[in-house]
């Protein structure tokens, strides 16, 4: 089963750290963790990147921080720079189908996967199309850092 948890993309690293953004990251981390022992996760994911952390000046993705205060495997799904150009799309249809493979491995056990909330709705039909379990745990994340979603 896939968990989808739908979020703003700042609350996904340390970049551009202000105290409002540490107070909702706080929030966001025991959310994950309460996640974690509600669903029995055996593996986080999310849909960002090496890339992305260095793009906003990052060096900490909140999700992978998580998994690894919890011993839990973590797994970066969105394709960096030099895989989106193999896939010579930025496309969401194709972004998705490369975040399918990257969680083809993990298709078994339950897994907390970490997206943009715009591709909640999208990704959980590509999930179905692929004949996965999904559910939506929750969405909205973040969205009070960013003036233009509040």
């Amino acid at each position: 089963m896939i968990h989808l948890v739908g979020v703003d993309h700042m609350i996904q690293h340390n970049g551009y750290m202000n105290n409002k953004k540490r107070v909702a990251i706080r929030a966001f981390q025991d959310y994950l963790r309460e996640q974690i022992q509600a669903t029995g996760a055996m593996l986080l994911a999310e849909e960002f990147s090496d890339d992305a952390l260095r793009m906003n000046n990052a060096s900490t993705a909140t999700v992978k921080q998580v998994a690894d205060e919890v011993c839990l495997p973590h797994l970066f799904c969105d394709p960096g720079r030099q895989e989106r150009a193999q896939l010579q799309s930025s496309s969401s249809v194709r972004r998705e189908g490369y975040w399918l493979e990257q969680l083809a491995p993990f298709q078994d056990c339950a897994v907390l996967f970490v997206c943009g909330e715009d591709h909640v709705s999208t990704f959980q039909q590509t999930l179905a199309a692929a004949g996965l379990a999904f559910c939506i745990l929750s969405t909205g994340w973040g969205k009070c850092l960013n003036p233009t979603r509040a």
